[in-house]
């Protein structure tokens, strides 16, 4: 079998999303597979902004994949990891990778992952206001700047990124008829 993996990781072993992509395709490639893997350089380097990427994260995999099956032919399995799956799960859904098989690894558990995320965000920004208050006390202002960018990360993944990823893929399986 010819089988594509892809995520927006970077391209290291040791690190925590990218070990999985690695070990699938040892795995996979020691049981006689053809395997290859699309890993963040291979999407694309922008955007760089890392609001933008996880917002346009869907379109750019679907892009890398697209150009990836017209240089190396089709593959029998595309497996996507998170939000990357989106365009290409409708896309298959709609005829387009004919004879392939799509899996998208994170359908269905985003809101657990949602809640799981909001209770890390709480103790991460106690960290950071606890930062906050000690680099402006300190008046170190290049601490305060960083601590209060990443509470305003936070909020925004929160209150925006995720919640509107989770509708988008809502009305999706809802207009494609999957509940």
């Amino acid at each position: 079998m010819r089988i594509l993996l892809v995520g927006d990781y970077p391209p290291d072993p040791r690190l925590g999303s990218s070990k999985v992509p690695f070990k699938l395709q040892e795995e996979l490639r020691g049981l006689g597979h053809t395997c290859d893997v699309l890993f963040a350089n291979d999407l694309g380097a922008t955007p760089r902004n890392p609001y933008l990427r996880q917002a346009f994260a869907p379109l750019v995999a679907l892009s890398a994949v697209r150009r990836t099956f017209r240089e190396r032919g089709r593959y029998d399995i595309v497996d996507v990891a998170s939000a990357e799956g989106l365009w290409i799960g409708v896309l298959h859904r709609l005829g387009a990778f004919r004879g392939t098989a799509v899996i998208a690894r994170s359908n269905g558990l985003e809101h657990l992952n949602y809640r799981r995320m909001l209770d890390d965000h709480k103790h991460i920004v106690e960290a950071l206001q606890s930062l906050l208050r000690a680099a402006t006390a300190e008046k170190h202002a290049g601490y305060a700047d960083f601590a209060q960018k990443l509470i305003l990360h936070a909020q925004m993944e929160e209150e925006v990124l995720y919640p509107a990823s989770i509708l988008v893929g809502e009305y999706l399986k809802w207009k494609l008829g999957r509940t």
